[in-house]
């Protein structure tokens, strides 16, 4: 798998060195408030919770494999885990939520200096909202945390490097990477500026942490016509840009993709129409040798079928730097290759992979298919590596929750699946899985099953 050697920062360096560094375009970061001292932890149970629904997973640089779960752990608001590939999975960190800690990761990456790094969508100090209950038991419906950054140690220290309080530096974060400067850079949905022409409540930022509790806005999206809004994902080029996936905003209010310089200056390069050429991007976008951004649309598309499910099937495209995009594969032409395509990679053989959350086999899931394992070439020549069988939960939902795929040296592919599980699972907290070159797939480890100490 192919690692970017980025250079952490000195989180110790004084504040007026983290602030020049933060570039003209930045936002001052508002005040954080108090936290109050985290309560004393309760006891471990003897064979802790492994976690349920892993939505990230990474190899780290010992050759094993992490990642985070939404759910699950000791507490009930989500791990960060590790695995060896073999399977044998440990609870590194479990969050407690609540004022001190945060709640559902859903962004993982590993430092130079080894650490790893993420950011909880829930959990911290301030209210983002009314929203799903969330752990269902301790909070009711209740205004949700707006997130935090956070950082945890190989041996499972954990610390909060930002509690997020979802004004205007924003809240409900989605994604992390590391970029060239060495500073943590990522979105958040919400916070930001109003729209000027409705008022209506901030489009999301595109965040800078450059130490603990020292985080700047690089840029805030307000929604308007044209603009991009909830920003989901990011990626630094070589050009040194940034590049943002937004799920709302744009011409037609499909989402964008948007620019976003090192000092701020914000360009929309595509706006996605709908029908014709996608609807709501959210993986990141992926720079190939030729220069240009590759990606993926979850939805819509030109419908190839009478039936519903094949209108929303999701494109592969291209975008060159001054921004014209061109379809390369439209999901849905064969179904049994899968259609809804939820993630894409780079592999080390001239391929991207990636997982859609339907397709393969059709007469599994309500007869839409569980979703596949694809690779698909820079050209467009797309087909499916694995099609995963019938649920043994909800057997007819729609959805197979397949949410991430990645590539070993060797050529192995490692993922994860979300709840449910899968004909050969016995708990439904998702699995995490490899698939051989050779296409062998093997269920590695069975989220809800219990977890080895770390």
């Amino acid at each position: 798998m192919r690692r970017a050697a980025f250079f952490l920062p000195q989180w110790a360096a004084p504040l007026a060195i983290l602030l020049a560094a933060c570039g003209d375009g930045s936002s001052p970061a508002p005040a954080v408030p108090t936290v109050p001292a985290a309560p004393a932890a309760a006891a471990a149970p003897p064979a802790p919770a492994d976690g349920l629904s892993p939505n990230a997973l990474i190899e780290g640089h010992d050759g094993n494999l992490y990642g985070v779960t939404e759910v699950g752990g000791d507490f009930g608001a989500g791990t960060v885990f590790r695995a060896t590939p073999q399977g044998q999975e440990a609870v590194l960190y479990s969050f407690s939520g609540g004022v001190a800690d945060g709640a559902s990761p859903r962004a993982l990456l590993q430092g130079s200096d080894g650490n790893f790094y993420g950011v909880t969508g829930s959990g911290g100090i301030a209210a983002c909202g009314m929203g799903p209950p969330y752990p269902p038991a301790a909070m009711g419906n209740q205004p949700i945390p707006c997130g935090t950054v956070f950082e945890v140690t190989p041996e499972g220290a954990e610390t909060i490097l930002y509690f997020f309080t979802g004004g205007t530096d924003g809240g409900v974060p989605t994604s992390l990477i590391q970029a060239s400067d060495g500073y943590l850079y990522g979105t958040a949905t919400a916070g930001g500026i109003a729209n000027p022409a409705t008022g209506a409540v901030g489009g999301g930022v595109v965040f800078r942490v450059a130490g603990p509790g020292s985080e700047q806005v690089l840029y805030a999206f307000d929604g308007s016509t044209g603009n991009g809004a909830s920003p989901q994902s990011l990626m630094q080029a070589s050009d040194g840009n940034f590049y943002v996936t937004t799920g709302e905003g744009g011409t037609a209010g499909f989402g964008a993709i948007v620019r976003v310089t090192a000092s701020g200056a914000e360009s929309v390069l595509h706006s996605f129409l709908g029908y014709a050429d996608g609807v709501y991007p959210s993986a990141p976008l992926l720079e190939w040798s030729d220069g240009n951004l590759y990606g993926v649309t979850a939805y819509n598309g030109t419908p190839n079928s009478a039936s519903a499910w094949f209108t929303v099937s999701g494109i592969f495209f291209r975008l060159t730097p001054a921004g014209q995009e061109t379809i390369l594969y439209q999901f849905g032409t064969d179904a049994a290759e899968g259609f809804n395509p939820l993630t894409l990679v780079a592999g080390d053989s001239g391929r991207f992979f990636g997982v859609t959350s339907n397709g393969g086999l059709l007469s599994a899931c309500g007869g839409i298919g569980c979703g596949t394992v694809y690779q698909i070439t820079p050209s467009g020549a797309e087909s499916a590596l694995y099609a995963f069988p019938p649920y043994i939960y909800q057997s007819t939902t729609a959805f197979s929750g397949v949410v991430a795929v990645i590539e070993s040296a060797d050529g192995t592919l490692y993922g994860i699946t979300s709840p449910d599980g899968i004909a050969t699972q016995t708990a439904f907290g998702g699995t995490l899985f490899s698939l051989s070159p050779g296409g062998v797939f093997t269920t590695l480890h069975a989220f809800g099953s219990g977890a080895a100490a770390p």
